[in-house]
């Protein structure tokens, strides 16, 4: 039974991941679209989405 939740596990973190890969660039245009500036874009993807800098940099 352990292998079968790791195994959802592993499903589960690699869809959240490609769903993260989708959505968040969609997520940056709509607040460009709102008149948000680029620190206020990097500060909300590195605090409230919890990615690196680097991360934040390439969605950007």
């Amino acid at each position: 039974m352990a292998l079968a939740g790791e195994f959802w596990e592993n499903v589960w973190e690699n869809a959240r991941e490609e769903g993260r890969k989708e959505m968040v660039p969609l997520l940056v245009k709509a607040l460009m679209d709102s008149g948000k500036q680029e620190p206020e874009i990097m500060t909300y993807l590195e605090t409230e989405l919890g990615l690196s800098k680097d991360e934040a940099q390439e969605y950007y």
